[in-house]
Parts: structure tokens; C-alpha cells; sequence
């Protein structure tokens, strides 16, 4: 799976080759770059993303290892973990001192960095764990929170991860991606076609906002609706606004929300981000520079032929696409020779839906309950054996 993750002084592309690193200021590749072996044929990047302040990055493979690279000229790759089970998304703590990492059997590990950014050990225990498969995950000094394909959303004490805070309740499909939002606010989005603002201290939802429609899912003669997921998400603090993206089996939409400090309805649609009808979303990240009354905003996009960077320069009333990529040429030029599987994210998100029961087959399943039922209250047959009746 492509992504495309900027700091202030790097960028870092993911592909199909593996994890290719260029300078922002003149767009130079690192020699470094890290590439999948011959033999490691299907290898596929699973998640990756830079520390809070940007001074180490770690990914997520297929071939269930965990790296981590210190964020430097060299860019030294520091350790390598060897995880039990496949994992889905990973955060690193605000102190930077410990790195999570979600796995699809809904456990989440912590695994410790030592002063030298150096993992302490390979092994350790869940630090918690759900009964579905987790899919993303962010952490706060005091709170864990971790998003499962059963609608939930679990916001767990960091110092005593088995103490419940909250749980945030009210998706009826799986909760695909979370992102905090200042520090008392969550955004969440969902396989039902919604986000939903949370108070993440009482697990309160503040405002749901429906991205595209669903149809009913249990009726009869209705053709179910699930080709796009909004499972991309990017928040400008600078600017106040939030970039929802939809990916799916052949359908990308972007909107753009701007959000402000009403107490009622916090998330107001500012517009929809044109993308052309021939393009598949791949990524996005915000590129802002501090005390400027604009950001741009780049879209890793998949065209007929290759792969390539748009940029839109935003607002907090608007987002108009820029004849020139905002970064350097040098990246384009790269990404023109790389292509990408995008049927691999969306086979994952098809799979998560509840299944799809037609509403005849509802009404046998309960006239058999009710039969059931209606015989268990009917007393036992007594059994008489050496005069003594059971």
C-alpha cells in the first residue's frame, strides 16, 4: 500500500519497492532508501508514520516486522522487531519513548525505546486487547484510544491500560481511522459513510457528519452500497480544518471541513475537492509552514499511467488546486515510474462490513426462536428410575 508522509524536512514516499526517502529542500534521494528484497516478492507496507516532533519514523510490513529509523542526514535504521501476527496501524507516545502497535487479532503491544532510540526488547505482552480486529490507534499523555471493527471506539487510562475511561458509541459499521483534535476532541470515521466528533474525557458525540450516503443494508431488493470508504483523514491546527477522504472500488471523494469552537456543531463543510473521474486517491498530508494564513495541501493520486503529487493550496474558507506541485520536481519524476495496487486497501475495508441478511431470512430465524423458546418453558418429562422420581 502507497503512502505519503511530510515533515518539515523530509519526504517519504512508500511503494510496492519499499520506502524511498527525498530531501524537501532540493528534492534529493537518499541512498539509503530502504527496499524490499528480491525474494520478498507481494511485500506490502501496512502503516507508517513519524514520531510526534519528527525525530523517528517506524513501519508497519507485511512480513509482520516493525523498523525504525532515526530521523537524521543518514537516516539510520535503529532496530527491527519480529511481531507475533500481522499488524494494522502503529502511534508512537508524545514523549517519543514508546512505540504501539495494533495487530488483527485486536491485541495492542508498547514496545519501549531506550535513550538511544534503540528498542529495549523484542518480546512483550499485550498492554490490551479487544475482541475484534483492531484498526487504528492514537495515544495522549494520559489516554490510549483504539478504534475495532465492532463499532467501538475504547479510550483506556495509558499508566493502567486495563482501566476503561470511555467508550465512544454510535457507528453502526466499523471505525476506520481516528485522529485527535486538540486535546480534549476525537474525529472518527466510519464504514457507515459518517464522521462524528467526540469529547474524548466523557466519550460524548458532540456532532455526526454523513460523507455519502448508505442505504439500508437489511432489507430486501435493496442493492447494498459500500464501494467507498472514508479511511483518509488530515487535520491543519494552523488553519482550523479537516480533509475527509473517500477511497473505494473505483470512487474518490474529498471534502473539506472547517472546525471552530461551537459548542453544538463544531464541523461545517467549507467544500468538495475536485478530483478528475480517471484518478484514484491514494494519500494525503498537509504541508504547513508556521504563521502563514494558508497550508497546502498534497494528494498522492494514481492516474492511467503512474503515480503522481497534487497540490491544493487551503484556506479556512477554500481549497484551489495549483498548477505546480508544491514539492520538488524530483518526486513526481519518481513517482512517474511506480504504480500501485489499490484493490489490496479496498479488498481489506469490503471485507470488514456485516454481512448483508435479507429480511425473510430474519423472520424464519425468529419464528424458530420463538418455537424454541415457547418449548423450553414446557416442563421436563419426569423420569421415574428405583422408585425415585428426577
Amino acid at each position: 500500500m502507497a503512502f505519503l508522509q511530510i515533515s518539515s524536512q523530509w519526504i517519504v514516499i512508500g511503494s510496492k519497492l519499499g520506502i524511498d526517502v527525498f530531501s524537501k529542500s532540493n528534492g534529493k534521494q537518499l541512498s539509503h532508501a530502504h527496499v524490499f528484497k528480491s525474494e520478498q516478492q507481494g511485500q506490502e507496507i501496512d502503516c507508517a508514520v513519524f514520531s510526534h516532533q519528527h525525530n523517528y519514523f517506524a513501519a508497519l510490513f507485511s512480513d509482520k516486522t516493525l523498523h525504525l529509523w532515526k530521523v537524521s542526514e543518514q537516516w539510520k535504521e535503529l532496530g527491527v522487531v519480529d511481531l507475533k501476527r500481522r499488524s494494522t496501524s502503529l502511534a508512537f507516545g508524545p514523549d517519543e519513548k514508546m512505540v504501539y502497535v495494533a495487530d488483527k487479532s485486536g491485541d495492542l503491544y508498547g514496545f519501549t525505546l531506550n535513550d538511544d532510540g534503540v528498542f529495549q526488547e523484542d518480546e512483550q505482552d499485550p498492554v490490551l486487547g479487544h475482541i475484534s480486529i483492531l484498526l487504528d490507534i492514537a495515544v495522549t499523555p494520559n489516554l490510549i484510544i483504539t478504534a475495532d471493527r465492532d463499532e467501538k471506539i475504547r479510550i483506556s487510562n495509558r499508566q493502567h491500560p486495563y482501566v476503561i475511561e470511555n467508550f465512544c458509541l454510535g457507528h453502526t459499521e466499523f471505525v476506520c481511522r481516528i485522529l485527535l483534535v486538540g486535546s480534549e476532541k476525537l474525529l472518527s470515521t466510519s464504514g457507515d459513510g459518517t464522521m462524528r466528533l467526540w469529547d474524548s474525557n466523557t466519550g460524548s458525540c458532540i456532532q455526526t457528519v454523513e460523507i455519502f450516503e448508505m442505504k439500508n443494508r437489511n432489507c430486501d431488493n435493496v442493492t447494498v452500497e459500500k464501494n467507498m470508504v472514508p479511511s483518509l483523514i488530515a487535520h491543519c491546527s494552523t488553519l482550523g480544518i479537516v480533509i475527509v477522504g473517500c477511497t473505494g472500488n473505483g470512487t474518490n471523494t474529498l471534502n473539506m471541513f472547517q472546525l471552530h469552537n461551537s459548542l453544538t456543531s463544531p464541523l461545517k463543510k467549507v467544500c468538495n475537492i475536485p478530483i478528475d473521474l480517471t484518478h484514484a486517491l491514494v494519500d494525503l498530508a498537509f504541508d504547513t509552514k508556521p504563521d502563514e494564513s494558508s497550508s497546502v495541501l498534497n494528494l498522492l493520486i494514481k492516474t492511467e499511467s503512474a503515480l503522481e503529487v497534487q497540490s491544493f493550496s487551503c484556506t479556512e474558507t477554500s481549497c484551489t488546486k495549483l498548477e505546480n506541485c508544491n514539492l520538488p520536481s524530483s518526486i513526481n519524476a519518481f513517482l512517474n515510474k511506480l504504480d500501485v495496487n489499490l484493490d489490496i486497501r479496498w479488498n481489506f475495508y469490503s471485507q470488514l462490513y456485516k454481512a448483508t441478511i435479507p429480511g425473510h431470512v430474519y423472520e424464519v430465524f425468529y419464528k424458530k426462536k420463538e418455537k424454541n423458546f415457547k418449548k423450553e418453558k414446557n416442563p421436563s418429562k419426569k423420569i421415574k428410575v428405583d422408585d425415585t422420581i428426577i
